[in-house]
């Protein structure tokens, strides 16, 4: 499938890739796209199928959405459900990236509920920017704004189907087929985040942060990323 894109920055540096959650689009990565570029990253980020300006599917598998995706980036960065992808595109294929960064990946979603959670998370499409302003104090306006409009853009069946095609949602089996440098930035379990923490030298929680890292603290973020620049 041919997803729409967002560039930032200029052929020659580091390719870097970003994928966002469900709900989201390429545009919402723009703070930390700009703070790569800045240091020279050749940045896109696409718009997953059924989100934003890319068009609608049959299927909403996560080998799906991985095909999706071309191989050979220097850096990938993947948040929510686009660190969910990620992880299955490193385990299932060779030469995707160079070096993995996932924020608060979905890995395990609770059976127990999951018609509720389904109905919340289709509940946020129509989410007004007052009620996120409300919702996350700390966000930036900006980041208020590109999560109302992509909210709004994405297909609802997308969002209802990449949850019910993906169930069980048990997927933290990848971590253990990753062979390529992999770094798990979690949020606080105090915040909302949905990344349980783990006893693995390649995660870290940011205290203080919910589920949505590059929002509430984009710099400490692009901090983690520059290693892999």
């Amino acid at each position: 499938m041919d997803l729409n894109e967002h560039r930032w920055g200029a052929a020659g540096g580091p390719r870097v890739l970003l994928l966002h959650g469900v709900q989201s689009s390429g545009a919402t990565w723009w703070q930390i796209a700009e703070g790569l570029a800045k240091r020279g990253a050749d940045v896109t980020a696409p718009d997953l199928r059924g989100h934003n300006a890319s068009p609608s599917a049959d299927r909403y598998r996560l080998t799906d959405f991985a095909s999706d995706l071309h191989p050979g980036w220097d850096l990938v960065v993947g948040h929510s459900l686009g660190g969910t992808v990620a992880a299955h595109a490193a385990a299932n294929g060779t030469g995707f990236a160079r070096r993995i960064v996932l924020l608060d990946p979905v890995f395990d979603l609770p059976e127990d509920g999951f018609d509720e959670l389904v109905a919340g998370q289709l509940s946020e499409l129509t989410l007004t920017e007052a009620e996120l302003r409300r919702q996350h104090p700390r966000w930036h306006p900006e980041d208020i704004r590109h999560k109302a409009e992509a909210a709004r853009a994405c297909d609802p069946r997308a969002a209802e189907a990449t949850l019910r095609e993906n169930r069980p949602w048990d997927h933290g089996h990848l971590l253990a087929q990753i062979d390529t440098p992999l770094t798990i930035l979690g949020g606080d379990p105090a915040h909302g985040a949905l990344f349980a923490p783990i006893a693995d030298p390649r995660y870290t929680m940011l205290a203080g942060s919910g589920h949505s890292l590059h929002r509430d603290d984009p710099q400490a973020v692009l901090k983690a990323l520059d290693a892999g620049l």
